[in-house]
């Protein structure tokens, strides 16, 4: 059974067993642990007899009797392609992956790696990096507050620096900002990783810490209503949907910074909390329609519609943009016979579909108007 103490240690067994899994057998050592003259061993030879034996009364029965060779004529084997033989191949192995798991003992190894940093005796590189804490927390944590500053005053206000424009304002530097804030947590556990928790001056660089986070926190926050602010004037996009997400964990991890300061957390035990965090909110992203989200907001309130960038969405969101066409022919009219010729290839696509390509999103487009 797989230790659960660490769910990145569990998500890396999973990863090795469906690699090695389905070829362990093959495996010296493992057909050297079976006995020669097992009865077990030759139940494959049960199998291909029995199978063999099988085949040969049904071809018997075919060229005998004529309903039963009717039945069989109407039996459609046509699915059964190299894509379909090559995903059940590859599903059977995922699954055997995960069900016979085939624990790693290197992997396994990580789960005795501490949650807390053991106290041990300071060394000369931990005064310096003290020091360099000391100085550097303090000056670029109150750089940022007069930035932060800036940004409030600019948002309460609205009045821009002379020569920026408000499209400049909102969507400069948004990758920057974000390598930024990631850029922050990353010298936080950098500086807390080991024997700083135990400093006997750790009061002073911990509130100089958490004035920074704090500032970072603020820094976040702002970005995201920047990011707001931009799509309710060019509409909602992936990318900064991606930017929202993006503030998200960092939000999280910032948080989680903040409780690495109050108690000497190893870096490994941050990393497993900050994996648990972002898997369970890409998971339930997962279940989001994303498309038809960005279709809905775009159409109802974005001030600019980007007809082109909506078809280039995938295809749940035609029905709303057919919609939207129709109802202002005179202004989208060269769109018209695209989205029309779109929902015309998509009830084809969706009649002509079998058991195996079926699902909600494509069938619904038998319901939609031609």
């Amino acid at each position: 059974m797989v230790s659960a103490r660490y769910p990145i240690v569990t998500f890396l067994q999973g990863v090795t067993s469906v690699f090695e899994s389905p070829f362990s057998i093959f495996k010296k050592n493992e057909l050297d642990k079976m006995p020669k003259e097992s009865a077990g061993n030759r139940k494959w030879i049960i199998y291909v007899v029995a199978a063999t034996i099988v085949f040969i009364f049904i071809a018997l029965y075919i060229n005998s009797n004529p309903v039963f060779s009717a039945l069989y004529s109407q039996i459609d084997l046509s699915f059964i392609k190299f894509g379909f033989i090559l995903t059940v191949v590859g599903l059977f192995l995922l699954l055997y992956g995960l069900v016979k798991v085939d624990i790693s003992k290197n992997v396994q190894k990580l789960n005795s790696i501490d949650s807390y940093v053991i106290k041990t005796e300071l060394s000369k590189r931990d005064e310096q990096e003290f020091l360099i804490a000391k100085l550097s927390i303090w000056i670029i944590g109150a750089i940022l507050f007069v930035a932060n500053i800036g940004d409030l005053i600019i948002i309460f206000t609205g009045k821009l620096p002379e020569g920026m424009t408000y499209s400049e304002y909102v969507h400069q530097g948004f990758y920057t900002l974000l390598f930024t804030l990631s850029l922050a947590i990353g010298l936080v556990i950098y500086f807390f990783r080991g024997q700083l928790n135990f400093h006997k001056k750790l009061k002073f660089i911990s509130s100089a810490s958490l004035f920074w986070i704090s500032q970072n926190l603020l820094l976040a926050l702002i970005t995201a209503y920047k990011n707001l602010l931009y799509v309710q004037v060019y509409g909602l996009t992936y990318k900064r949907i991606a930017v929202f997400l993006g503030l998200l964990c960092i939000l999280i991890g910032l948080v989680l910074s903040i409780k690495k300061l109050q108690k000497p957390f190893t870096n490994w035990f941050y990393f497993n909390k900050l994996s648990v965090y972002a898997f369970v909110c890409f998971l339930l992203i997962s279940f989001i329609p994303m498309d038809r989200i960005i279709t809905k907001y775009n159409l109802t309130y974005s001030k600019t519609i980007d007809i082109d960038y909506l078809l280039s969405l995938s295809k749940p969101n035609l029905e709303l943009v057919y919609d939207l066409v129709k109802e202002n022919e005179d202004q989208y009219s060269r769109y018209l016979p695209i989205v029309e010729r779109k929902i015309s290839d998509l009830n084809v696509q969706a009649k002509e579909c079998t058991w195996q390509s079926w699902n909600f999103y494509i069938d619904r487009y038998k319901r939609i108007p031609k």
